[in-house]
């Protein structure tokens, strides 16, 4: 979420004088005139800010009007006046239609309609890329819809954008996956088109994301201090959690030893969790301060440097700490080094030092709070089966891995679900953009050692030399992924509105679970809403009972349910299974007062359909709420 005060900073500093830069000729614009001069200029309010303007118009008086931007002379604005605003919609409309040279048509006015209730700047280009869409969309509404949605969240008017919001209610994320899951073999003969199967395939059942990486941990690190060569557990380590099978427990350590530095040049995650490791050791105390100083995105840049500075001055990021100097790159590396050797050696195989270092190492990346699950499931598998090289990937060996897991895991349990909503958002790559953008900024290793998002592998199948005749799929996944980006988040006063799109594969049956919050920001974390305090709406549609909305209302931990659903033995079904909601309510300390079934009717219908195409955030619903009672 935004930071509030930043954007109350930039708001206060702007909040008087707008460029003249962010008009542009041919624009309509909504604005008041404040003041006159004598020079024949006028002080014009114009989104809530003021410019000064020369006004071609013989007798300008104060109010509100629409004008035409028409120039830019000396500094100023030339405008021209179309028409005085009156409560006359339908007249202003034509008016501005006929001056864009536009036919004034029913289309053509509900657009403009739109503009002028926004009070957005008008631009021919932009009305016509809507009039486009609406001939095109068998669903006017909806790219009405669109049109109001881009304009609160002052995004470009344009086709694509229009056209991706409208597709995105056209085809739900559960049959895309199926579609791609169903294409021919060629799919899977390229990397990309593997990696994208196998992504799918995982997304469908991502809850084993959490338990194959504790597991795995688990008996990683029973092996590494196992002295006893246990063939149990070889046996269910070459079973299930590896790739690359290993013959005896008491070499394990040593390959995972080796494998933590030769991950480390490739990570700088990794790298950065040795130093910090290392800095408290006794025979790495003279260089602590140094070590602990290394930013995070240089620290691979320790194990993979020769005799030479880790960055000179002018290369240094200037949110960074001071560069080390060659005296202390060399100490730092020449007693690295001595610590491999000491430990590489096979006498004694399990020294508590090495094992306590490994063990520090492994739980730093499986702790690690800035990545998320898979990502960090990624780094540990390398860490224990080996890093990539010219023979191997170590992204579709983890697939592999998890796709033999997923064998196990085949019920639908509430807690599975549960896990699986927590993973989607990250896998899926909702925040791909932002993520490339942050990472960018630092080093090249901070990108490699991410495990690649749907969208991002989605992309690279897009872009790949896969037949064209299978890439329509793969194109309406990225279309569906880039709408829910586009309407996931929507602030509303101080309401946040928030929804996600989840597919969900119940035995033979599958369905979109759409999820929609709305609460105030929680008070101790930015991104989280209020649970105390917060109204959340779920759809889907069963296979028994059809579709389905649920509408959960919380005040101060009071839980109030309505369920809307069309078939009448819910009612019984809900009647026996209160007692078990209420119990598990009050395990996390929220209390059942209420929880009833209802039929649609006509209103209800209606939000449902808004549900399914997020129309609660395109809707022109003003927050009206009170936030201190006196």
């Amino acid at each position: 979420m935004q930071n509030a005060g930043i954007s109350t900073v930039l708001a206060t500093n702007a909040k008087y004088f707008i460029p003249n830069t962010e008009l542009k000729e041919g624009q309509i614009v909504v604005g008041k005139v404040n003041e006159l001069e004598e020079d024949g200029t006028a002080r014009i309010i114009i989104n809530g800010k003021i410019i000064t303007a020369t006004v071609v118009e013989e007798a300008l008086s104060k109010g509100k009007f629409y004008f035409e931007v028409k120039d830019f002379k000396d500094g100023k604005v030339e405008l021209k006046v179309i028409s005085e605003i009156k409560q006359n919609d339908q007249k202003n409309s034509a008016q501005i239609l006929k001056e864009l040279d536009i036919p004034v048509t029913k289309d053509s006015e509900a657009v403009i309609k739109l503009f002028l209730q926004s009070e957005r700047a008008i631009t021919k280009s932009e009305v016509l890329e809507v009039m486009n869409q609406l001939s095109k969309s068998p669903n006017k509404q909806l790219v009405l819809d669109s049109l109001s949605f881009l304009m609160k969240k002052n995004y470009p008017i344009n086709g694509t954008l229009l056209q991706i919001l409208v597709t995105n209610s056209e085809a739900e994320l559960s049959k895309i996956f199926s579609a791609i899951e169903n294409l021919p073999k060629e799919l899977t003969n390229t990397n990309v088109g593997k990696q994208l199967h196998s992504m799918i395939h995982l997304l469908k059942n991502n809850s084993i994301i959490t338990d194959f990486q504790q597991e795995q941990f688990q008996l990683g690190m029973q092996l590494i201090k196992d002295s006893n060569d246990d063939t149990n557990l070889v046996n269910t380590w070459n079973k299930q959690f590896t790739s690359k099978e290993i013959s005896q427990s008491k070499l394990f350590g040593q390959e995972v030893f080796q494998n933590v530095f030769k991950l480390a040049e490739q990570s700088p995650t990794v790298s950065k969790a040795i130093l910090n490791i290392l800095s408290d050791l006794p025979e790495f105390s003279s260089l602590k301060t140094e070590l602990t100083r290394v930013p995070l995105n240089l620290a691979n840049q320790l194990f993979h440097l020769e005799e030479t500075s880790l960055l000179d001055d002018q290369q240094l990021p200037s949110n960074s700490l001071l560069p080390l100097g060659k005296t202390e790159i060399n100490d730092i590396k020449n007693k690295i080094d001595n610590f491999m050797a000491k430990h590489i050696s096979n006498d004694p195989i399990h020294s508590d030092e090495k094992i306590a270092f490994l063990t520090q190492v492994l739980s730093t990346i499986n702790e690690d709070g800035k990545s998320n699950q898979l990502t960090k499931l990624f780094l540990q598998n390398q860490l224990f089966n080996g890093v990539n090289t010219s023979t191997s990937d170590p992204v579709n060996e983890l697939f592999q891995l998890l796709r033999n897991d997923n064998i196990k895991n085949s019920d639908v349990n509430a807690e599975q679900i549960t896990k699986q909503i927590k993973n989607h958002h990250d896998l899926v790559g909702f925040n791909t953009e932002s993520k490339i953008r942050d990472l960018s900024s630092l080093n090249k290793g901070i990108m490699n050692e991410q495990f690649p998002t749907l969208k991002e592998i989605a992309l690279k199948a897009l872009n790949s030399n896969l037949p064209e005749g299978i890439k329509h799929p793969i194109e309406q996944l990225i279309t569906k992924i880039t709408a829910g980006q586009l309407t996931m988040l929507h602030q509303n006063g101080p309401e946040y509105n928030y929804s996600t799109v989840i597919p969900l594969f119940l035995n033979n049956w599958s369905t979109d679970l759409t999820i929609q919050w709305t609460g105030k920001e929680s008070s101790s974390n930015s991104k989280e809403i209020q649970s105390n305090h917060c109204h959340i709406l779920f759809f889907l549609e069963l296979e028994t009972l059809k579709e389905t909305m649920v509408d959960v209302s919380i005040q101060n931990r009071v839980v109030n349910v309505t369920i809307f659903n069309n078939n009448k033995a819910l009612n019984a079904m809900i009647s026996l299974t209160q007692p078990l909601i209420k119990e598990s309510l009050a395990k996390h300390d929220f209390q059942l007062s209420m929880i009833k079934c209802l039929p649609f009717n006509n209103e209800r219908e209606q939000k449902m359909k808004e549900l399914q195409f997020n129309n609660s955030l395109l809707s022109s619903r003003e927050y009206t709420g009170v936030d201190l009672l006196i």
